[in-house]
């Protein structure tokens, strides 16, 4: 879309009803990076904080729904124009449990998919995986994906009949990191739970381990 600003300050909203159940990607032209996005709801209420357009904020998005997506130019002596995009892609979604004790068992080297929908309240979506070490050794994390915000990865391992946390990494936005151990980890399960990191972040990732 081309989006027009007579004035600066300039407040504007496009309107989207989503076609795949996954992430909703946003990007403008190089001239327009400090605009201001917001995703808001059928009725315009905020379900997202504000990111900048150079953060190419990405969302968790439904397919049926009608999303407002909140352009504000930051600047008083602005106008204009300037070019906006949105990507809205499927995410097959891997099987993952919501809880720990449901927690999914992932296999070496497999891709796992998963996304968390904008405007469910924090602490009301997490997607729990699981895997089994034979062995002592060293492992690596792989998350990929796309975000608004945060979202956050959080290990834990069995010692005896209970379990400790490990340790959480955080990604932002458009992400492709790697997570070491470490050192090696000993023989034994160990659980990876990924969740929003925020209140209103949301997006979609690819998680592997090997």
């Amino acid at each position: 879309l081309v989006i027009g600003q007579k004035d600066g300050g300039t407040v504007n909203y496009v309107k989207y009803k989503a076609t795949q159940t996954g992430y909703l990607k946003t990007s403008t032209d190089t001239s327009s990076k400090m605009v201001k996005i917001t995703l808001c709801d059928k009725s315009k209420k905020s379900l997202s904080g504000e990111s900048l357009a150079s953060e190419e904020p990405t969302y968790g998005v439904k397919k049926g729904k009608t999303y407002w997506i909140k352009l504000k130019n930051p600047w008083s002596s602005s106008a204009g124009y300037y070019t906006f995009t949105l990507n809205n892609g499927k995410v097959k979604e891997s099987k993952a449990g919501k809880s720990q004790k449901k927690a999914v068992t992932i296999k070496k080297n497999k891709n796992i998919k998963g996304w968390i929908e904008a405007g469910k309240k924090e602490g009301k979506q997490a997607d729990w995986y699981k895997f089994n070490l034979t062995g002592k050794k060293s492992v690596k994390i792989y998350m990929k994906g796309g975000t608004n915000d945060k979202i956050n990865v959080t290990v834990y391992e069995k010692i005896g009949s209970r379990t400790r946390k490990i340790g959480t990494r955080t990604v932002n936005n458009n992400f492709n990191n790697i997570i070491p151990s470490r050192g090696k980890w000993s023989k034994g399960t160990y659980w990876i739970k990924i969740s929003r990191g925020t209140a209103k972040s949301s997006g979609y990732y690819t998680l592997k381990w090997k």
